[in-house]
């Protein structure tokens, strides 16, 4: 919940003061109102989800930019204002790199977006928390603010792989044949939803019937004479999920069948985790002319 207190005084205050020439005592009344706010209607906004002015998810010897935070300056007087910004880097760990902007000049009524920059060299799977201390000065008047801290998590991608289960890699043409390949995913670090997909070559068609995955849903797309896999489903930290395919050469559109030609041929491209552009290998077989 995005939330913050903006104390506002009411100077107030009553004297009262004995009439007497012994001043017998002193009593102050004062007035408080306090309004809540987003951090993005304040005087001198600033961005802040869920607690973190930013969470940047990097793996191992990676460069990321990102957006650090966003400050606004609505300050009453209308002024421009000098934004200074202090992150602690004293808890990174060896081989973290991390750049943030440290200054803008924002124009009343205008906001600015700082940028970082992440390079993680063999930094260990985990998270890090980086406090950010604002410094904020105007005509007439300046502020020093705790920023919502920015969240860096470090993991290392999903692992994806295909064996051959049953079939031979050398081949006749015009013969039928038929391959099961196993589509195996390993995930080393946090629960996760991810999305494989692969494609099998139009020389071939995808035995439904003996075609499963361990978890989640699967479709199977006609495209032109290719067949597009898309798999979808949840994976534990340190476990693995598979996916079985059966495909057999198919007859083609001139009553042939598949191989016509000799050469080399892949059973399917390499099967690709989506959100982490990591790709399997594929598999590949030979035919030889039959003789």
């Amino acid at each position: 919940m995005k939330i913050f207190v903006f104390l506002v005084l009411l100077a107030s205050t009553i004297l009262m003061v004995s009439s007497t020439s012994d001043f017998s005592y002193f009593d102050a009344d004062r007035d408080a109102k306090i309004d809540v706010v987003p951090h993005d209607s304040e005087y001198v906004s600033f961005s802040c989800d869920a607690g973190y002015s930013a969470v940047v998810t990097a793996k191992k010897d990676e460069v990321v930019s990102f957006t650090a935070v966003k400050i606004g300056n609505y300050v009453n007087e209308m002024v421009p204002i000098a934004v200074y910004l202090y992150p602690d880097l004293s808890e990174l760990p060896a081989g973290m790199d991390l750049y943030i902007e440290d200054f803008a000049l924002i124009d009343a009524g205008e906001e600015y977006t700082f940028t970082g920059y992440l390079y993680t060299n063999g930094v260990a799977d985990g998270s890090y928390i980086i406090p950010i201390i604002l410094v904020a000065s105007w005509e007439g008047g300046g502020a020093e603010i705790s920023l919502c801290p920015i969240k860096i998590v470090v993991e290392s991608p999903p692992k994806i792989r295909k064996t051959l289960i049953e079939g031979c890699k050398k081949v006749k043409t015009h013969k039928y044949y038929e391959w099961v390949f196993k589509i195996d995913v390993y995930n080393p670090d946090g629960n996760k939803t991810l999305t494989v997909k692969d494609v099998v070559p139009g020389e071939f068609e995808i035995d439904d019937s003996r075609t499963y995955a361990s978890t989640g849903n699967y479709e199977l797309v006609k495209h032109g004479k290719s067949t597009h896999i898309k798999w979808k489903f949840d994976i534990e930290e340190n476990s693995h999920e598979f996916m079985i395919v059966t495909i057999y050469t198919r007859v083609n559109s001139a009553g042939h069948q598949e191989f016509t030609s000799c050469g080399k041929y892949k059973l399917n491209d390499g099967a690709e985790i989506k959100e982490y552009n990591v790709v399997s290998n594929p598999i590949y077989v030979k035919a030889v002319c039959k003789k």
